[in-house]
């Protein structure tokens, strides 16, 4: 009845103002570096966040050490990685492909 549908939409939405639901999702840390402008790699941070922000808390980090995930425009070295660490490669445009890729990385580091 109405009155039911009313009653769970003023519950929800109460809950929703008290306990945020981007609290509730898992947390991921994540490091960008590029070989490009600070402008593209803000434009790379932003397109992350929009892209996976129904779906993670996206954190980002200044210190490559504090990551989970390691997103470059260039490669890197594997030996800076810890064992715990995913880098992902990205385009200065980020691609379908590239999230694709960026989704199953954080997918392996929440399951570790």
């Amino acid at each position: 009845t109405w009155t039911d549908i009313h009653f769970k939409s003023q519950s929800f939405l109460l809950c929703e103002y008290f306990l945020s639901l981007q609290e509730a999702l898992p947390e991921v840390v994540i490091f960008v570096f590029t070989d490009l402008t600070l402008l593209s790699s803000t434009q790379i941070q932003d397109d992350l966040f929009l892209y996976f922000s129904n779906k993670y808390r996206i954190v980002y980090t200044q210190n490559y050490q504090e990551a989970s995930i390691i997103i470059g425009t260039i490669g890197t070295n594997g030996s800076l990685l810890s064992e715990n660490q995913e880098f992902v490669m990205v385009h200065f445009q980020l691609t379908p492909h590239d999230l694709t890729h960026v989704d199953e990385a954080i997918q392996r580091v929440l399951l570790e």
